[in-house]
């Protein structure tokens, strides 16, 4: 039936969907007890999925979960093979997908476990406050006062700059400048639900009346 077809692509579905997820929870930390009991909630994972995920590092945990989802979709795309006639070089292009997902997670890891050294940003700090106290000496001496405000502007604008280099440096937290996480996963979410769940009309008889009405 239609719903045995569709299990191994939801299934492939869920474990890539659960990467993404466990991604987003490591991003500061590894992950908890607390985001674990929400991935059971959410049935991304099952008790057995998790226990075997627990003992992992937290780039294996992403990795396995997109390793399952291939080996899933190529089981999928057998069955595809032997039922529907699905064309035989699909499966390289599903693999080559999931092989682009993974790489994804671990360029956005790899780039976040590689912050600015602490020693450049005490001394861009030293450097920015040695100008400003330079720019001060001189505007203050100026005789037009047009120089001064020149001075609080100037200042203004370095030191919001070095504020919001700060917040950028990690995209992913909850500041006002981060990326909108929750709403894109909130999206994408629905998107992966659409796909693997909607009924298309032409289904249940391989579009054979669709295409009749067509003719």
């Amino acid at each position: 039936g239609g719903g045995e077809r569709r299990a191994p692509p939801r299934l492939s579905c869920r474990y890539v969907v659960a990467s993404v997820l466990v991604l987003f929870y490591e991003m500061d930390e590894d992950i908890q007890l607390p985001e674990w009991d929400h991935l059971l909630k959410l049935k991304l994972l099952n008790a057995e999925e998790v226990s075997a995920l627990r003992g992992l590092s937290p780039q294996e945990k992403t990795r396995t979960l997109v390793q399952w989802s291939a080996d899933v979709a190529s089981l999928s795309h057998a069955l595809a093979m032997r039922h529907e006639k699905s064309p035989a070089d699909l499966r390289n292009e599903l693999l080559s997908r999931l092989n682009d997902i993974s790489r994804r997670q671990s360029y956005v890891r790899d780039l976040l476990g590689m912050p600015v050294p602490f020693e450049y940003y005490h001394l861009l700090t030293f450097m920015v406050s040695i100008n400003l106290v330079a720019w001060a000496y001189w505007t203050g001496c100026a005789a037009s006062p047009v120089y001064t405000c020149v001075f609080v502007v100037s200042a203004i604008v370095y030191i919001g700059m070095m504020h919001l280099a700060a917040d950028l440096s990690n995209p992913f937290g909850e500041d006002e400048v981060d990326f909108p996480i929750g709403a894109w996963l909130v999206d994408w979410l629905r998107q992966c639900v659409a796909l693997a769940e909607y009924d298309l009309p032409g289904e249940h008889d391989s579009w054979s009346s669709v295409l009749e009405g067509e003719s």
